[in-house]
């Protein structure tokens, strides 16, 4: 395809340039149009040309361009004999727009694809490159527009989800802890009391005025020691500006009645874990959710978004941007669908892709945190789409900056996580004026 001629360029200007290289074409030539071009270009600068099975020395350098963002069905034999020859030969390997073997719209490997070290994407980021194995498979990437100035990210629909609108964090100084909003966080079954604690903790690390813990465990103590300013309660308190509710929640008659109670305020509410499970086996409970005049967001992983769109995970995993938007469009929320890329989908069917994180957060307690830092910024009265988008980026960029500290994913501390996201955003509120 196309990319079999950018690679043939490429080899052309690099002999131009003295340098040692070798153009192999095991699934064929190009037969036609400016790819065969470019291989008779390359032919004219001097570069040796080999057909057959891909054959490579080891420590070698390798240019992937075998193919490019159209391909969508599954590698024949060949195909992925090629693949993993490059895959356990190369030293390193420069792919041309997309790794060959990764779908560009899902970031499926189609069954196998090129890991390469570094990738140069052209115009856009392919979703497929952030999403599920895409960043795996593109290592470093590199988005060269080409010359063109338009914001390409947006205009082929792959619109990423980035810096957090912060206006509503401004904090004057005759200003007080109700300036910042009031949140309850409602969860913590027997046996998951911590999942109630890294949520308000995150909350309360992202400007939240006023955090309530609200315990389901009867037995659960009465504070949060290393964390006094946190308030524990029984039940939700009345005057409330957003609830987080689900994290370790259980599915218990009383878990479901304090959900369906909270549904029917009037505040923002983020629904997470057990309430997303509750939700999915109640009708009245989704019919609540239709029903809300106020904000609703959802942050599901592709098993509990399974569960709320009735079908299985592999499904939602095959297209995780239509399903985010299919379950935002269905019961009228907004909708983070947790996993790499994190897709965050709106009920008009806006839609964005987070492009920060890293394995690090593949942890338990991990979505207990996000829940935290979307639900302090909901309180604090950040629109539902801001505060959805930017608390996961948010959340993915405390993971980088913790991970560059730890030296590295394994092990990575939430703690640490929710230091870091909490302090870069009162770096960024200070670039903009605010007071941090």
């Amino acid at each position: 395809g196309g990319n079999g001629g950018d690679a043939a360029l490429a080899a052309a200007e690099l002999r131009r340039g003295g340098r040692e290289v070798e153009l192999r074409c095991p699934l064929g030539r190009p037969l036609d149009g400016d790819a065969l071009k470019a291989w008779h270009a390359a032919e004219a600068a001097g570069v040796p040309v080999a057909e057959g099975p891909l054959e490579l020395h080891a420590g070698c350098g390798v240019v992937d361009g075998l193919f490019g963002i159209g391909i969508g069905r599954e590698l024949d034999a060949k195909a992925r004999a090629a693949v993993e020859a490059i895959n356990d030969h190369a030293r390193a390997t420069l792919a041309i727009d997309v790794p060959s073997g990764l779908c560009a719209d899902t970031g499926r490997m189609l069954p196998a694809a090129v890991r390469a070290t570094r990738t140069v994407t052209f115009f856009a980021r392919k979703l497929g490159l952030l999403m599920r194995h895409g960043p795996d498979c593109c290592g470093v990437l590199e988005v060269d527009g080409l010359g063109c100035e338009l914001p390409l990210d947006e205009e082929f629909g792959a619109a990423v989800a980035g810096l957090p609108s912060i206006d509503a964090l401004r904090r004057g100084s005759d200003s007080h802890k109700s300036s910042f909003g009031a949140l309850a966080v409602v969860g913590g079954a027997p046996g998951m009391l911590g999942a109630l604690q890294l949520a308000t903790r995150a909350a309360t690390a992202h400007g939240c005025g006023k955090v309530f813990a609200v315990p389901c465990d009867p037995a659960a103590p009465p504070a949060d020691l290393l964390q006094p300013e946190i308030m524990w309660r029984a039940a939700p308190p009345a005057d409330l500006d957003a609830a987080v509710v689900g994290v370790g929640m259980g599915e218990s008659n009383e878990a479901k009645g304090m959900l369906a109670a909270l549904l029917e305020r009037d505040l923002a509410v983020l629904c997470d874990a057990d309430a997303l499970n509750m939700i999915a086996a109640d009708e009245g409970l989704q019919e609540l959710l239709r029903e809300r005049a106020a904000a609703t967001v959802l942050t599901p992983h592709p098993g509990e978004a399974a569960r709320l769109l009735g079908c299985g995970a592999d499904e939602v995993q095959a297209d995780r941007l239509a399903a985010a938007r299919r379950l935002a469009e269905a019961v009228d929320v907004w909708v983070a669908l947790k996993g790499a890329g994190t897709v965050i989908a709106a009920p008009n069917g806006a839609w964005a892709v987070n492009s920060s994180g890293n394995a690090g957060l593949a942890q338990a307690g991990s979505g207990d945190v996000l829940a935290g830092v979307i639900g302090a910024l909901l309180a604090q009265g950040v629109a539902p789409w801001d505060a959805a988008a930017g608390g996961v980026w948010l959340h993915g960029k405390g993971a980088e900056l913790a991970a560059a500290e730890h030296g590295g994913c394994l092990g990575l501390s939430l703690a640490a996580v929710v230091r870091h996201s909490s302090r870069h955003l009162a770096w960024l509120a200070s670039l903009r004026g605010i007071a941090a």
